[in-house]
């Protein structure tokens, strides 16, 4: 017998070592969700963020650390799809998130809370700092943020300027009719022309609008408008940002949220502009707080502790405590979870597979001791713990 044999996973499955919160593919969500071990301290993690959320506090800054090899990219992702809660071939990814809560003693109160989620709809655009660090470094983290959500919303990030304005239309319910006029006018959808005619967005906006709202823009009256809108959006505030946002939930019926998960945030403080990227992100934070009033969230995630961040950045005094008081849920993730893991998804055992290892350890038991000298062979006998030694 092999020991690949007795495996519930094959050494030669591919399993992803990183998880990205960009990977958006069903059947990929599907396997993450599937091949998360939630323990016992992470299952205190979850409950850390839920309850504040759940509470409607407005200190709304989330500062997740931990070292490569934790996990922190792996719980903001699960912590973002547990909000938004899609459908996944049937299923809510709630109901399968419980379905890993299993062997906690805590299973109960963490299922609770994810059931009060339930009260607000939750929307959570995600983005990965470290695939786009020349471009947050060039622009800045506001506007970046503000582009993701635009692309959240399916409208263009990249053309600012574009974005904005599908946005404004939107919001005064006129995006629906200026579709039908790209339609009508072009031949071709506008999601079609954003996809594979990038270059001429602006003049098909520019026909579409001078004939959907001539009172406001003309042929030659719109590039001056156009340019205004992308000059004012291209170098927005925290607090305009905090606005637009605030302004998107307001217009929707029920409690609505909008939580933006920032992962590696770490690698955009770093550098010698990290004073001044840290006080960007506490401004973002800040104006969560007093505009969002709760509604607002902001999760972001780094190798270091916040406060290990804010002893290596030259920073005002002042400074210092008007960060951390912005990130009120610290959560740091520790590497001592990484065995359990490494037990339920490398080492697990089929049961045939473990009844045969314990078949063969009763019968070379006394061998086994004197070649491997383990410190106890007690674990060994349960058939739970034997698990552990015998890969």
């Amino acid at each position: 017998m092999k020991v690949k044999e007795t495996l519930k996973i094959s050494p030669e499955e591919e399993i992803d070592t990183v998880v990205s919160l960009e990977q958006v593919e069903e059947s990929k969500l599907i396997n993450e969700i599937n091949d998360y071990i939630v323990t016992e301290s992470l299952s205190e993690y979850f409950l850390k963020f839920l309850s504040p959320y759940n509470s409607g506090r407005e200190n709304t800054g989330v500062w997740v650390s931990g070292f490569y090899g934790s996990g922190k990219s792996y719980f903001a992702k699960m912590v973002g799809y547990l909000l938004s809660n899609p459908e996944l071939k049937g299923k809510e990814f709630r109901n399968r998130f419980k379905e890993r809560l299993f062997d906690l003693s805590n299973a109960s109160l963490v299922k609770d809370q994810i059931s009060k989620l339930e009260r607000v709809t939750s929307h959570v655009p995600m983005l990965n700092l470290a695939t786009i660090t020349e471009h947050v470094s060039r622009q800045g983290l506001v506007r970046t943020i503000y582009e993701r959500f635009l692309n959240h919303l399916g409208y263009e990030g990249s053309l600012i300027g574009v974005g904005q304005l599908e946005f404004e239309l939107a919001q005064n319910n006129d995006y629906e009719n200026f579709k039908k006029i790209v339609k009508k006018q072009q031949g071709s959808s506008w999601e079609n022309l954003k996809d594979n005619r990038p270059s001429a967005v602006i003049n098909v906006m520019k026909k579409a609008l001078v004939e959907m709202k001539p009172n406001k823009y003309s042929k030659s009256t719109f590039g001056d408008s156009y340019e205004s809108v992308k000059e004012r959006y291209s170098e927005i505030s925290s607090t305009e940002l905090a606005k637009q946002l605030n302004k998107y939930i307001s217009g929707k019926r029920g409690q609505n949220r909008i939580v933006i998960v920032i992962d590696e945030v770490g690698q955009f403080i770093r550098g010698d502009k990290s004073g001044d990227r840290l006080l960007e992100l506490q401004g973002i934070a800040e104006s969560f707080k007093n505009i969002g009033r709760g509604k607002l969230w902001l999760l972001v995630t780094a190798q270091e502790k916040l406060s290990t961040v804010l002893d290596e950045v030259d920073i005002k005094k002042s400074d210092v405590s008007k960060i951390s008081d912005r990130f009120k849920t610290p959560i740091h993730l520790k590497s001592e979870d990484v065995q359990q893991v490494l037990d339920e998804r490398i080492f697990k055992k089929t049961k045939d597979g473990l009844k045969k290892l314990e078949s063969l350890y009763d019968k070379y038991t006394g061998n086994i001791s004197d070649l491997a000298s383990p410190e106890s062979t007690k674990d060994i006998a349960d058939a739970k713990k034997f698990e552990k030694f015998s890969i």
